[in-house]
């Protein structure tokens, strides 16, 4: 019975009649009819059912009851439904394949006869049950007892009426009646649950005391005996604990009867793993209590034997915990002078590269605990024999944990371990092909992520040696062929050639014929690659017959989901349903449509999915609602999407494992998925502020300002800052590197990774906690409504969401958040728009600037009415948060500048930018230091950097401004240029000036940079600026005078902001003020000094900065419109062939070497952009 249910049905009572039809299997054709019968029909037909032989009569006698319940709320039909199901159930044999199914349909509607009962009713029921000497009477004692629980918020009272119910029931019955046995064991079962709530000593041993009671009077073959034994072992193990008592822990593992699960090793039913593991609960505490360790080989003999039963996923966790036991009291384990580990530590990665295979669905914890086990062993406190197995299948541990996590220090511990272990194998030994097969399969991963070819040919010498010690009747064979059939997909992807994936293709062909394939696991991953191959090809060529024979193979793949191959099952329905949406959005076939809704419904609830997979199969499935229109559904299943990417992205990982992982577009769909499904703007923008910005946003909780909470909370302000130092890239325990000695551990920064995750642990339920407390409830959470209309009262927050189904931005107001469509602007116009502004000529970046006008900002100045440019001069302030490819445009530039008319951003508004609403919070509750604190400028400027081009311009920038630092009260210093030097200076700084190239990493954003004159060996870069931890002293700016220090060209990475402006505001600066993309070194000249004399003007305030930036660009762009050509034509058409906007000049602040014609009119004033609050 779920008695969840029966809790819901008080609230709704649908969901019980909803639930209850589920139990019955019949024909549709007669439910309809029943629909259709009268109530006299209904009792008329119900008289001809009255073979009591007959299980279908039986089940429509039931149903007609039921439905005429339904119809007319009368008792009498549920009660009459009720002791015909209890009948039937109770009258079906045990072997009956359908007895649980009768079992839970009486208990559903036993469940309904009781719901009259409230808590106050408990007093009256007690008489019903004194007199309730028959078995049917007692039945429902259990029902009443989940159901009463439901009720109060604090079950105590609760469980004081019960035991008094059971009390008054147990002392009307005789002690010969087996129903006094039960009464006993409810009294016991109510003292227990009442201990685990108040950990009264006194309710322990009342508990102990009737569950012993009840143990005297049962009779030989009393049924319930196991279940009045396991809750006594329970209650005496936790009296053990309490008094230090070696007695209560013996009896209770003789509760337990090792002897006689020692001879039921074929039983294989989740009762025995639960002995068994309760075995080695007990043998843990008899141990800690006696230090006798000859107690253990005992015991994991016998765990070793019971590894054999039941299914994979039970023998696991058996084994798992034996080896824990083992690792606990072996002092020999554990030591650095020696002393080889049991062999059972193989024993568990043995189980888990088999788990793997097989479709093992653990949970993360078991997993995680099994890498940590195995990490404490040295590599060379291995025997030899030992050392190359042990290196392997450590390599495959991680290798499993890389599917759920997408940790890039897994792949790159377990290529290491991998290789290793294939240099400790001889050529000749029989694992080497496995061995082989498990680097191969890792180095594919880092390629295939990282699309760094650098050790492609590694990995193809590793897949044509494994295929050449294989024959077809090998096993590991069909494994061999397919890595050589991977080694061709990444070919494919590096060179474009079509030549690499037919060979691919073919080779996978031969394997496909069913003879040549083993078991179904081979079956399955064969065709699912072949598929995987042919789909590569139908997306690079579009041929239909490649699409419609992956979905021929697809549907002949093996599909039975009772199979012990659930983790490979789901791979194959998330694959089969996206290539039958690929089909649907291709050709419009519905019935592809309803197939990939079925098979993405199937890969999403499947528990064994792995965590990145079943990420994009619900995204996929959201895909599949809206495609028809059904956006509720499918923007419940994208909220579902967004709840879980805390899961994919854990505060536990590492910063550069989690910016690897697929989060792209995803909260921009669900924003536009709430919009449909006309969800509040609030929502949308609430959804918006979970799902992007997951690294620097989980940076922020670990950096937050808590100074409020401190006041009024210390002792949860120190709880928060313990655990959150821990989970800081710069504060906690450093990762080692990766080892390539013998005298360090198997996986050396396990031992962090276990203190990270207990720390994530801890964190979560302090902020559980904080967020109980008055005041707090939305601590580190996204702002409320009213906090963000707060938020804006200083100037509107605009976010300009993007996403193929609509792009729409979110006025953020102080009175109130609404929405505004741009129906005109689409994400394919946008990239195309941004790569014509990157490469185009003069009328193209005017035309980008008036067509980002027209689409985006003049309707939404329209929504906020602003229509011009201020009388009194004094333009309002507006934070621009855009998403998507939306981050590459400027979108403080946008209008029609050549018309003078002033139907442009700049000639109405300031702009700011925010990667989002909470790091704007985030800079905004800093506290701002005083001069004294921060009393510095530090400058640094790079005319020349090595093996970079020079720029001249760079040391006269610095020395313009230098002059003026004094007037703002601050001593302009110029540290060593180098990066140890330049951070070490960030402590007493409150602005930070640097002039010189700067460098995007484009396949690891966080390692983009600011060249200094170490940069080689110690570069300055975007990970290393997050690890400066300034915020106690906050410095006032950052301006970042150098090329794409704004820039992020990887799509994935759009909403991300991995930059080198958000890294500065991470690090603590209040504002930052950087570019989009490269800039002209002589013109940087002008904004600076531009900049700062308007700050000079203006004060050293935050309205100065967005101030002083605006007009210095405003002035630039005067000059490039006065200077254009096409204004002088006066038409458009006339000028050709004028020099691109990025590649400007010799001295461009880009890191690589551009041409040297001089770009006329310049469009240098674009790029700039301030971030801060």
């Amino acid at each position: 019975m779920e008695f969840v249910l029966v809790a819901n049905i008080l609230r709704d009572p649908q969901h019980w009649i909803t639930r209850a039809s589920e139990y019955f299997r019949l024909q549709p054709e007669i439910k309809k009819s029943t629909l259709e019968w009268t109530n006299e029909e209904l009792e008329s037909l119900i008289e001809l059912q009255d073979d009591p032989n007959d299980d279908s009569q039986i089940e429509l006698r039931i149903y007609f009851y039921f439905t005429l319940f339904k119809r007319t709320n009368k008792a009498q039909y549920l009660e009459l439904g009720t002791q015909y199901a209890e009948g039937w159930w109770k009258g079906t044999s045990e072997s009956h394949k359908d007895k649980p199914r009768r079992r839970e349909m009486f208990k559903c509607l036993a469940g309904r006869l009781v719901l009259p009962l409230t808590q106050s009713g408990v007093h009256d029921y007690m008489g019903i049950v004194v007199r309730a000497a028959t078995r049917a009477g007692l039945s429902f004692i259990d029902v009443f007892e989940k159901v009463a629980f439901q009720y109060p918020t604090d079950p105590v009272p609760v469980l004081g009426l019960l035991i008094s119910l059971y009390q008054a029931a147990a002392a009307t019955l005789p002690t010969n009646d087996p129903n006094s046995v039960r009464m006993y064991y409810l009294i016991g079962s109510c003292y227990k649950n009442r201990y685990e709530l108040l950990s009264s000593l006194d309710d322990l041993e009342k508990s102990v005391e009737a569950l012993d009671n009840s143990l005297r009077l049962i009779k030989p073959g009393y049924p319930g005996r196991k279940y009045i034994e396991d809750d006594l072992k329970d209650v005496l193990s936790f009296r053990a604990q309490q008094k230090a008592s070696i007695a209560d822990t013996n009896r209770a593992i003789k509760l337990c009867n090792f002897d006689k699960l020692r001879h039921e090793q074929g039983r294989a039913d989740l009762t025995c793993i639960s002995d068994v593991l309760w075995l080695v609960t007990l043998l843990s505490h008899r141990l800690t209590l006696t230090k006798d360790l000859s107690l253990v080989s005992e015991f994991t003999n016998f765990l070793r034997d019971a590894a054999s039963l039941g299914p994979l996923s039970d023998r696991l966790r058996i084994i798992l915990s034996e080896s824990q036991v083992v690792c606990s009291y072996n002092p020999g384990f554990r030591s650095r002078n020696g002393g080889d580990p049991a062999p059972s530590v193989l024993t568990i990665p043995k189980l888990l590269a088999a788990a793997t295979m097989e479709g093992y669905g653990g949970e993360m914890s078991q997993l995680n605990n099994a890498i940590e086990f195995v990490s404490l062993s040295e590599e060379r406190s291995l025997k030899p024999e030992y050392k190359a197995e042990a290196l392997s299948q450590t390599a495959s541990l991680l290798n499993q944990r890389l599917l759920h996590t997408g940790a890039s220090e897994d792949l790159e511990q377990g290529i290491i371990l991998a290789q290793k272990s294939l240099d400790l194998t001889p050529e000749d030994h029989p694992e080497r092909p496995h061995r082989l097969l498990i680097l191969a399969e890792m180095l594919y991963d880092k390629i295939f992520e990282t699309r760094d070819y650098t050790e492609l040919d590694r990995l193809g010498d590793i897949a044509e040696e494994c295929l050449l010690l294989v024959d077809e009747d090998h096993k590991w064979y069909i494994q061999a062929a397919y890595q050589m059939a991977s080694l061709s997909v990444l070919r494919f992807r590096m060179t474009g050639n079509l030549e690499e994936i037919d060979n691919g293709i073919d080779l996978m062909d031969s394997l496909v014929p069913q003879e040549k394939l083993r078991e179904g696991f081979e079956v399955i991953t064969t065709k699912m690659k072949l598929a995987e191959m042919l789909y590569l090809r139908y997306q690079c060529t579009g041929k239909r017959k490649d699409i419609d024979r992956v979905i021929e193979i697809m549907d002949t793949t093996p599909n039975d989901p009772s199979t012990d191959q659930l983790r490979i099952l789901s791979l194959a329905w998330s694959l089969h349903g996206e290539v039958l949406l690929m089909r649907h959005r291709d050709y419009g076939s519905l019935q592809d449509l309803a197939r990939a809704t079925q098979m993405l419904h199937k890969a999403w609830n499947c528990t064994h999915t792995p965590n990145i997979r079943r990420f994009t199969s619900g995204i996929n499935l959201a895909n599949c609602f809206a495609a028809r229109g059904k956006w509720a559904p499918s923007a419940a299943i994208l909220e579902a999407v967004i709840d879980s990417l805390t899961t994919l992205a854990p505060k536990s990982l590492q910063t550069t494992s989690k910016q690897g992982l697929r989060f792209h577009s995803v909260a921009n769909i669900t924003a536009s998925m709430f919009i449909n499904a006309e969800r509040t703007p609030y929502e949308g923008v609430r959804v918006l502020e979970l799902g992007r910005g997951i690294v620097t946003g989980l940076m922020m909780e670990m950096r937050a300002e808590v100074s409020h909470l401190e006041k009024s909370k210390p002792e949860l302000a120190r709880k928060f800052h313990s655990a959150a130092k821990v989970l800081d890239p710069d504060e906690g325990a450093p990762n080692a590197p990766y080892s390539s000695v013998s005298d360090a551990p198997l996986v050396p920064n396990e031992g962090t990774g276990k203190m990270r995750r207990q720390a994530e642990a801890d964190l979560n339920e302090v902020l559980k906690e904080i967020r109980e407390q008055t005041g707090f409830e939305d601590f580190l959470l996204p702002p409320s409504e009213k906090t963000l209309m707060e938020e804006a009262a200083s100037g509107t927050i605009v976010v300009v969401n993007t996403s193929p189904y609509r792009c729409d931005a979110f006025l953020i107001k102080k009175d109130n958040i609404e929405t505004v469509s741009l129906p005109n602007m689409t994400v394919p116009e946008i990239e195309k728009q941004a790569e014509i502004l990157k490469r185009g000529d003069e009328s193209d970046v005017w035309d980008v600037l008036e067509w980002l006008w027209d689409v985006a900002c003049k309707p939404i100045f329209q929504a906020l009415k602003i229509r011009e440019g201020p009388a009194d001069g004094k333009l309002p302030h507006i934070w621009w948060i855009p998403t998507g490819p939306l981050t590459k445009l400027p979108l403080h530039a946008a209008g029609r500048h050549l018309n003078g008319e002033g139907e442009t951003v700049m000639d109405r508004v300031i702009s700011s930018y925010s990667l989002s609403i909470k790091a704007l919070v985030h800079g905004r509750r800093k506290r701002i230091p005083t001069v004294e604190d921060l009393p510095h400028a530090v400058l640094v400027p790079m005319r020349k950097t090595p093996g970079e081009v020079e720029l001249p311009y760079a040391q006269k920038e610095v020395d313009n401004i230098e002059t003026l630092f004094p007037k703002l009260d601050m001593k302009p210093i110029r540290p060593d240029r180098q990066r140890d030097s330049v951070l070490s200076s960030l402590s007493t700084c409150r602005v930070f000036h640097f002039a010189g190239h700067g460098s995007f990493n484009v396949s690891d954003p966080s390692k983009s940079s600011l060249l200094l004159e170490d940069y080689m060996t110690a570069p300055l870069t975007v990970e290393k600026v997050w690890q400066q931890k300034i915020q106690a002293k906050p410095p006032f700016l950052a301006y970042l005078s150098a090329c794409s220090t704004g820039a992020n060209d990887k799509i994935e990475y759009n909403d991300e902001g991995i930059n080198l402006i958000n890294a500065f505001q991470l690090a603590g600066f209040r504002h930052v003020i950087g570019t989009l993309w490269e800039v002209n070194d002589e013109y940087c000249v002008k904004v600076a000094k531009g900049f700062y004399d308007s700050m000079i003007e203006n004060g050293l305030s935050d309205e100065a900065v967005a101030t002083g930036l605006h007009n210095a660009m405003r002035a630039l762009r005067e000059e490039s419109v006065e200077n254009s050509d096409l204004r002088k034509s006066n038409h458009r058409g006339q000028v050709n062939g004028t020099k691109n906007l990025t590649g400007s000049s010799a001295y461009s602040r880009n890191a690589k070497v551009v041409r040297s014609e001089e770009l006329k009119p310049s469009f240098h004033w674009l790029p700039y952009v301030h971030f801060g609050v």
